[in-house]
């Protein structure tokens, strides 16, 4: 961190270059947060995560048995000295468990924290009123349900939940009548992963067990999706595909997150690969991310983009991986879980990281007291990226140097 001010004052270190290698390096050096554990009862393994967009502090989880959780990240009790302050379910013990299988995904409203969502394997996704600390609604899907994603912006999907599931078909649940009101078909398998664009409210992404990645507009769904990604479309060639013989991975796709200004696209693959799209070209950046062998990627439900830090993070086996976007390189790893790493999320100001494992635990990693510059510039909160962004006008993955 002083070697970083040190080159800065003398003026070699500068922009949004120079903000996000310097929170890159912050991040890469997170540790488990001794400010707060998170009490988890599940007396199975973490399934899902998601911390609200409202407030970035509340957590919800979902466990393998078939229980939620939501946490108070800001607010905790303490405990014996010595010990950091816990913070409790926040959910009453006899309403926790809404489903009969494996929560296997748990989503926000996007407009407020009074409403949330979560999917399970038994084909129900229930609506839930945080108020009232109970399931407002249920729907059945007839179909295993393994992902569901609510959209942050306001406009044409804010009410609507994207419901992937064992079926073929992507289905679409308006909150304000309880009712499917779309089904885009077309997916060559079932629908492992759906992400809402966070800049544009009409386009969904949705990833299947076949190794697809379609990008739709949900206003044309009953034409051909928008986006067919193929691995062999590329900065360096486009080689053209058909929709039915596009493929982005040669196993499922397990997981995908865009970036923070939606140009980019990152997936996980059974196949053990991570991937970079740009969403508006519809090609695949080449950045070269290392094969993650001898992992068993399909049990990963959660990456995450970390900010403007240009980091991404990857659960591997027991342990999450932090990947630098521009070279694939990895730059750290979070240890300390004690089995497989299900996903992982991060709050919004850049500040702390959770995961979720098979072991039961959620770990809170804390990155806001690492590598104190004492300039002001990343100090705590998240500084650097907002110094970076006073100091240009630009976005950190807008001056990507991959073709765009």
């Amino acid at each position: 961190a002083l070697q970083w001010c040190a080159a800065r004052e003398c003026g070699l270190e500068y922009g949004p270059t120079a903000g996000r290698r310097y929170l890159a390096h912050r991040v890469a050096r997170a540790e488990i947060s001794d400010r707060l554990q998170i009490h988890s009862r599940f007396e199975q393994g973490v399934s899902a995560l998601a911390i609200d967009v409202d407030e970035d502090r509340y957590l919800l989880s979902g466990g393998a048995d078939g229980s939620v959780s939501l946490f108070d990240l800001d607010d905790a009790i303490a405990t014996q000295p010595g010990g950091a302050p816990l913070s409790r379910d926040l959910l009453s013990g006899d309403k926790r468990r809404s489903h009969s299988g494996i929560v296997s995904s748990v989503a926000w409203y996007g407009m407020d924290n009074g409403l949330f969502v979560s999917g399970g394997m038994d084909g129900l996704v229930n609506v839930w009123d945080t108020e009232r600390d109970e399931v407002a609604f249920a729907l059945s899907v007839d179909k295993r349900v393994h992902a569901l994603s609510m959209s942050r912006v306001v406009g044409a999907s804010i009410n609507l939940v994207a419901i992937g599931s064992q079926s073929l078909r992507v289905r679409l649940l308006d909150l304000r009548t309880g009712a499917i009101t779309l089904e885009i078909p077309g997916h060559r398998g079932a629908v492992k992963s759906v992400k809402w664009s966070p800049a544009d409210a009409n386009i969904l992404a949705c990833g299947t067990l076949g190794g697809q990645i379609l990008l739709w507009d949900i206003r044309m769904a009953h034409r051909q999706p928008l986006i067919s990604l193929d691995k062999f479309r590329t900065y360096a060639g486009q080689e053209r595909q058909d929709v039915g013989s596009s493929r982005a991975h040669e196993g499922s796709v397990c997981a995908m997150q865009f970036s923070p200004d939606a140009r980019f696209l990152f997936s996980l693959g059974g196949d053990g690969k991570i991937a970079m799209w740009d969403v508006h070209q519809g090609l695949s950046t080449m950045v070269n991310f290392p094969r993650l062998r001898g992992v068993r990627t399909t049990l990963v439900n959660q990456i995450e983009v970390l900010g403007d830090t240009g980091l991404i993070a990857v659960p591997r086996q027991r342990d999450v991986a932090l990947f630098n976007v521009r070279t694939g390189g990895e730059v750290g790893k979070l240890c300390g879980h004690f089995d497989t790493v299900r996903g992982v999320c991060a709050r919004a100001c850049g500040t702390e990281i959770v995961s979720g494992s098979d072991d039961s635990m959620m770990l809170l990693w804390d990155v806001r007291g690492l590598g104190r510059s004492g300039s002001g510039d990343g100090a705590g909160g998240g500084g650097g990226a907002d110094a970076a962004r006073r100091e240009e006008d630009g976005s950190d993955w807008s001056d990507f140097e991959g073709g765009g």
